[in-house]
């Protein structure tokens, strides 16, 4: 019994969720020396993208068409991928160089490119437990925040230094 047919599919999750600079392999489940692969694009035949895998480096509908030597043709489910932005922090108020001893400094880290869902804050190296956009922070301190998508995509600020002035000790003598 002769068989010619083919069944394409990518090996692969129907949604793939990068973040911008990333890519994906995109890989076909068949491989067979003697089929013919072209790969698409939103539905656009990708240039030089006839392998058995592609690298997606960009947002788009992703499909594999596979032809045997015998001009059977399958075409694999679509594969979606969303190109997504790091979130962009940057302090919403100025960080002052100094704080006098026992005055706090409430840092608030806001992200321009609306797309953090969370906060972790780091203080002189140490996790704090607040995923909240802003902190207060006391004595002399080094922090940063890193801020994180829903989708995994994360950076952090700028690390700053604040440093602490004491606060000198005031006495009044009576002077009999």
């Amino acid at each position: 019994v002769f068989n010619s047919s083919v069944k394409s599919s990518v090996k692969s999750k129907l949604l793939v969720e990068l973040c911008v600079g990333d890519t994906f392999l995109l890989e076909s489940d068949t491989i067979n020396s003697q089929f013919t692969y072209q790969w698409f694009k939103d539905n656009q035949t990708l240039t030089n993208a006839n392998k058995s895998n592609f690298t997606a480096k960009d947002s788009g509908n992703y499909r594999l068409e596979l032809k045997t030597q015998f001009g059977c043709v399958d075409t694999s489910d679509v594969v979606k991928v969303n190109l997504n932005s790091y979130p962009a922090l940057k302090f919403s108020n100025s960080v002052p160089a100094a704080i006098c001893e026992n005055d706090k400094y409430l840092a608030v880290v806001i992200d321009t490119a609306n797309v953090a869902t969370g906060f972790t804050w780091f203080i002189n190296g140490i996790k704090q437990s607040t995923q909240s956009n802003s902190l207060g922070i006391s004595g002399k301190s080094t922090f940063y925040v890193v801020g994180s998508s829903s989708v995994g995509c994360s950076s952090s600020s700028d690390t700053l230094i604040i440093d602490e002035i004491n606060i000198p000790f005031v006495s009044i003598s009576n002077a009999n």
